[in-house]
């Protein structure tokens, strides 16, 4: 009896075993498919293959293909080893481990990925449990928007109880908004509650143009309490140009960064604007520190360092490029981007032995809409060489050739309304204090001295014409002042500088004017020039218009005031002054228009030659047509009514010079057609 029912019990635990071996894994079968479409429709896609094979030691899903519109991924292997049914009514399956390989993501992903992106692993559920996830040979290719993300390799381990590891490499993403970046390898670390830890980028490459990258040899971001975030970055400029090192924290609630940054030998061409004239933009280095706070749109920078290798060139400036200019300077500043403001409150910058201080104050009218722009440079007493000196040689080459003594200092303010410059100049205070300074030495060619006695300069016409001017007491187009006619004294000083007996070279007032000229033109042109700087201009420099004989034409002038007696310097200038093709002085022009001497001219005649002034040639073009227009003689009508309110002309003088006609000589008048095609030669037309 006992071996019956020992043989009936073997029988039910065969047949028991048999349909086990039948039953259970057609249930985990039924549980994982069903599970991997829970999982698929969770993140908003659908299973289109899937070979789920179940066995006693593990499930294994092999060519995983989930699909949405416009995406695709795909999975080599799943495998759930050692796995086992924890209820078998409402089948569960229970797995230590889950482990993938082989992923190929492509597309844009579907908006459930949005609603599912704060679940650390977004698999699971109640007839799927486990504790660990390993994902290997990941390849992503996935787009959002304008947003792309590619990489090569990567892999993902994550525990519920230990957080996550996610490791990639060759990754580049691509914005509109941002550069391309390219790292060679990503790691994200996250805790058990899913919240990152720290992400650290290796080899990480940032493009600011076809020919100037930033190489990260590391970046490590840490997430810190209440939102915030601490960076710390590692890297180089390339190819070889230079060193970055930088760390802060970043405030993701209010938007507030704080950074500090060192570089070395950084290059900088690419953040000095387009409009200033830099030349091998690649030499352009910075070696220093820069600290940054910006918050609600304020951002405050102090920096201080050295700027090097900075090569300038327009030939608006100079003949000649200047070459490797830099200095060391320090810099406090505030931009408000919704105030329209940028205050440079302090910027002091030393080059050579020349140190100087400034500060700046950029702002957006909100009434007008226009920029208003305050500056002021402070330069304290510092040798006069030492100032010249600091000068790039192709910018005051006429100045390093003098030997200086004493000292010079300064202080200029200028203030610019656009919105106002329509009507109102700049306004400009101040000066340079060149008082302080001497020449102790100068080659015969640039010395003052040369002006105290005869002399002879010679001028370049645009034609190409090479003109000697002579100023000798055996010239016959050489006269001493007394020998020329007041009303011609008179007449210059009404058109060309009034304050001629009283200024030392200079018109301060007319800086600004001329200034204000050159803004509303948009255009690089000079003015304020003295009568004074007329004749340094003319005597030792070209005609060139540059700002480098502009500098050297105002230290000129000064110098030959020290040195000129003013009645000299009128003299001069009377017997210089073009007033005609090949036309230079009083004497000549007296001669050639009326066949008078320069002592004899009325006071009509002398505003008449004055008011040719600046354009002589084109202003030539009366005496072709043997006539001043009526327009013309309305515009000396009105200087005269200047020289008779100036005192300059008595009520008889001033009655009959309106009462004048001017009349041509005609015995140097060759033909009107002949007289037009010399002004046109001279011209260089």
């Amino acid at each position: 009896m006992i071996r019956k029912i020992l043989l009936i019990t073997a029988g039910v635990l065969v047949a028991l075993a048999a349909a086990a071996a039948l039953i259970v894994p057609r249930v985990a079968d039924r549980t994982a498919r069903r599970q991997l479409e829970a999982v698929a429709r969770a993140w908003g896609l659908v299973v289109l293959d899937a070979d789920v094979h179940v066995g006693w030691d593990d499930i294994t899903v092999r060519n995983l293909h989930l699909a949405a519109p416009g995406f695709s991924a795909k999975v080599r292997q799943v495998r759930l080893p050692r796995w086992k049914i924890t209820r078998f009514f409402t089948p569960s399956i229970r797995v230590d481990e889950i482990l993938v390989d082989g992923v190929v993501i492509e597309g844009e992903p579907p908006e459930a990925w949005r609603e599912r992106r704060s679940e650390a692993a977004g698999i699971g559920g109640r007839r799927l449990a486990w504790d660990r996830l390993t994902v290997r040979g990941v390849a992503v290719d996935v787009t959002r928007g304008d947003f792309r993300l590619t990489t090569q390799d990567g892999s993902w381990r994550y525990s519920h109880d230990g957080g996550g590891h996610l490791e990639a490499v060759q990754v580049k993403l691509k914005s509109p908004y941002l550069p391309v970046y390219f790292i060679d390898a990503a790691t994200v670390v996250t805790g058990a509650a899913h919240q990152i830890e720290s992400v650290k980028l290796a080899g990480l490459v940032w493009p600011f143009s076809k020919d100037f990258e930033l190489h990260m040899a590391s970046a490590l971001l840490k997430p810190e309490a209440e939102g915030r975030l601490a960076f710390n970055v590692e890297g180089r400029f390339l190819p070889d140009r230079g060193a970055l090192s930088a760390s802060g924290r970043y405030d993701r609630r209010t938007g507030r960064l704080v950074s500090h940054a060192e570089l070395h030998d950084a290059w900088v061409g690419l953040l000095i604007p387009e409009i200033v004239p830099v030349r091998h933009r690649e030499a352009a280095r910075f070696s220093g520190k820069v600290d940054l706070t910006r918050e609600a749109g304020v951002s405050d920078v102090t920096a201080e360092g050295a700027l090097t290798g900075v090569t300038v060139f327009h030939p608006r400036i100079a003949p000649e490029p200047m070459r490797d200019l830099g200095a060391t300077f320090e810099l406090t500043a505030r931009h408000d981007a919704g105030a329209g403001l940028l205050d440079v409150s302090r910027l002091s910058f030393t080059h050579g032995r020349l140190t100087a201080t400034a500060t700046a104050r950029v702002q957006k009218d909100p009434a007008t809409g226009k920029l208003q722009v305050g500056a002021e440079l402070d330069v304290p007493s510092t040798p006069c060489a030492d100032a010249v000196a600091a000068f790039p040689p192709a910018l005051v080459p006429n100045l390093r050739q003098l030997r200086l003594g004493g000292a010079v200092d300064g202080r200029l303010r200028v203030f610019v309304d656009f919105g106002k410059l329509a009507t109102e100049d700049a306004k400009l205070t101040g000066k340079i204090n060149l008082d302080g300074c001497r020449v102790l030495a100068a080659p015969p060619h640039l010395r003052a001295q040369r002006l105290l006695h005869d002399f002879d300069f010679t001028q370049v016409e645009p034609g190409g014409q090479r003109v000697t001017v002579e100023v000798a007491a055996d010239n016959e187009w050489t006269r001493p002042l007394e020998e020329i006619s007041p009303h011609m004294v008179s007449a210059v000083l009404t058109t060309e500088d009034g304050a001629f007996w009283r200024h030392h070279g200079f018109i301060t007032s007319e800086f600004a004017t001329a200034l204000s000229q050159n803004l509303r033109a948009g255009k690089f042109r000079f003015g304020a020039s003295s009568i004074t700087m007329q004749i340094v201009k003319n005597v030792y420099f070209e005609r060139k218009k540059t700002l480098s004989r502009k500098l050297e034409e105002l230290f000129f002038t000064w110098y030959v005031e020290q040195v000129v007696p003013k009645k000299r310097l009128m003299e001069i200038y009377l017997n210089i002054i073009e007033l005609g093709p090949e036309l230079y002085g009083v004497p000549r022009a007296a001669q050639h228009f009326f066949n008078k001497e320069p002592a004899d001219l009325t006071a009509r005649e002398s505003i008449f030659l004055a008011s040719l002034l600046p354009s002589p040639k084109r202003r030539y073009a009366f005496y072709c047509n043997q006539a001043v227009p009526d327009h013309w003689n309305r515009a000396l009508d009105r200087l005269l009514a200047i020289m008779r309110r100036r005192g300059r002309l008595t009520a008889e003088e001033y009655d009959a010079a309106l009462a004048e006609t001017i009349t041509f000589d005609p015995v140097e008048y060759t033909s009107r057609d002949e007289c037009h095609r010399m002004i046109r030669r001279y011209q260089g037309k």
